[in-house]
């Protein structure tokens, strides 16, 4: 979000990121202050729509891969369980 402050004869070009207000510039004349404006918005709405987080997986599809690698780490377990007593019975 950025926006233009007129102070006196000039124009502040100011922006928030992150809930910080920044004062990006200063100039004479309002149309340089709108194009820089312009950019900030422009790079907002770039980064708003490059980092939109993806939707939250659906409660059954999460559950279908957990199942899954529930049951490859419990066939691992009673494998490790076999042969830690195979070994412990032949030595």
């Amino acid at each position: 979000m950025a926006w233009i402050e007129q102070t006196r004869s000039r124009y502040r070009v100011r922006y928030r990121h992150h809930n910080v207000i920044y004062i990006d510039s200063v100039h004479a004349d309002e149309t340089v202050a709108v194009e820089r404006r312009a950019i900030f918005e422009a790079g907002a709405r770039r980064r708003a729509r490059l980092f939109h987080p993806d939707p939250a997986p659906k409660l059954r599809d999460w559950i279908e891969v957990w199942q899954a690698s529930q049951a490859v780490s419990i066939a691992a377990a009673w494998r490790r369980q076999r042969v830690s007593k195979k070994n412990q019975v032949t030595s």
